[in-house]
């Protein structure tokens, strides 16, 4: 888990308006995910991967080799 995670203020992934599982201190069962869960499950999944491949690119461009022609050796 990464320190950004951690932090609920900024993420742009989570909708408290949508969290109702609220549980009482006898419920032992775990909650059931809906369909729709597992569909904003998936959207938030490939929004990260999609964010990351971004962030990948940049630093290949960043800290990747130079051409050999254009090193001007």
């Amino acid at each position: 888990m990464k320190l950004f995670e951690l932090n609920q203020q900024d993420d742009k992934f989570y909708d408290p308006t949508k969290d109702d599982s609220v549980l009482a201190q006898g419920d032992t069962r775990k909650s059931k995910l809906t369909l729709g869960q597992l569909n904003s499950l998936r959207k938030m999944y490939d929004a990260k991967k999609f964010e990351k491949s971004k962030m990948i690119e940049k630093i290949k461009a960043q800290y990747g080799q130079k051409d050999e022609e254009s090193s001007g050796i």
